[in-house]
């Protein structure tokens, strides 16, 4: 099994002081922790199992190991969902945003992420071949 990397995490946090915020939804239950910036790379082998599936990190970094507005240290990113019913939607979209950084209307993105979601017409749906079929397409 691919395991995540440090690597983009740690571009995003790129000031040395404060707390990365991780959190994992697991069975139900939402379970969130914390990371000073300056241990992640040492450190993060330990856990990142547990980031493979249902995980999330912070964008920005924090003073205290907890994910209050009050408490951010950092300001890393700035980041704009762009909600698609289907994929011609997708494209379009996406070919949109591409041109007005290539015109220079907006700003170049670091990166772009694509997510995908998957609307369960039941709570019955079998979970290990949900996650199997997801797998797959990873």
């Amino acid at each position: 099994m691919c395991y995540p990397d440090a690597r983009p995490i740690l571009e995003i946090h790129r000031g040395k002081d404060g707390y990365i915020i991780f959190a994992r939804l697991d069975d139900g239950k939402w379970h969130e922790w914390s990371q000073p910036v300056q241990t992640l790379a040492e450190m993060f082998p330990e856990f990142a199992a547990d980031l493979v599936e249902n995980s999330f990190f912070s964008i920005n970094t924090f003073w205290h190991p907890r994910r209050k507005s009050d408490d951010v240290r950092w300001l890393n990113a700035a980041f704009v969902d762009i909600d698609c019913k289907g994929p011609d939607d997708l494209g379009t979209r996406l070919g949109a945003i591409i041109a007005k950084a290539d015109k220079a209307e907006i700003p170049k993105p670091s990166f772009i992420v694509i997510q995908r979601y998957w609307i369960l017409a039941a709570l019955a749906t079998r979970r290990s071949r949900l996650l199997s079929c997801c797998r797959r397409l990873a």
